[in-house]
């Protein structure tokens, strides 16, 4: 029997996946190196939105057009930044404890 789980990836009664995309938290660790690779895109892709967002506050302030939501619209990117940051950090820490600890077993 298949049970359906959030984003509609089932799970057979031996804990194969069906199909569908897995998650960090249902990678393997042996995974560790694309879950790295996807946490630095969405950095540089949150770096690139700050980025553009600091670039059109400025054009606006120039033209007497920003606002107050331009600036919280900012702030909230900027806060998701860090946040992103934070666990990006963390990941490679992981990463680097999961290293250590094969080459230990090895």
């Amino acid at each position: 029997m298949i049970a359906p789980v959030a984003g509609g990836v089932g799970r057979q009664d031996h804990g194969g996946w069906t199909g569908g995309v897995t998650y960090a938290g249902e990678n393997h660790m042996c995974d560790i190196d694309s879950e790295l690779a996807t946490a630095a895109r969405y950095v540089a892709e949150a770096r690139r939105i700050v980025a553009w967002q600091r670039a059109r506050i400025l054009k606006l302030k120039a033209a007497d057009g920003a606002t107050p939501d331009h600036e919280l619209t900012l702030q909230a990117s900027v806060s998701a930044l860090a946040e992103l940051e934070g666990h990006a950090r963390a990941l490679a820490d992981i990463a680097k404890r999961f290293q250590r600890s094969q080459r230990l077993l090895s």
